[in-house]
């Protein structure tokens, strides 16, 4: 199922010794977003990193890998920013806040979100913006 996917994509982890990409052990999302976002070599590949990360953002029906992909966008952009400075520190800082603007605009709203009246029109607070609130 699509819920199942996300939440296996958010939870796997990669061992140091797999490949000689992955250099220490870490999430699939923090490989995805550290090395895959920005890398140079293939044009196609940040594209669908972002794909990726917007089909999870809108999967409502399992807020857990919603939460995980947060907090895994949240410390891939710690590490960017304790990063010397360099051109790929700044390379990395954008395509990580674009991914904010698109995690937002994928995840659709919450089911009653727009039942108060007092709601300021167009505000639009779903699972991801709760999730970064936090």
């Amino acid at each position: 199922s699509y819920a199942g996917c996300a939440r296996l994509i958010t939870e796997h982890h990669y061992n140091a010794d797999i490949s000689e990409l992955v250099k220490e052990d870490c999430t699939a999302m923090a490989f995805i977003l550290d090395e895959l976002l920005t890398d140079a070599k293939d044009k196609e590949c940040s594209s669908l990193v972002r794909m990726l990360v917007a089909a999870i953002a809108s999967c409502n029906h399992a807020p857990e890998a919603q939460t995980s992909l947060v907090t895994e966008v949240k410390n891939a952009l710690s590490r960017a920013l304790a990063l010397p400075e360099c051109t790929n520190k700044h390379t990395k800082i954008q395509a990580l806040t674009g991914l904010i603007s698109t995690m937002i605009d994928s995840c659709p709203p919450s089911p009653g979100t727009n039942t108060t009246p007092f709601k300021q029109p167009g505000l639009n607070i779903n699972n991801i913006v709760k999730c970064m609130l936090k």
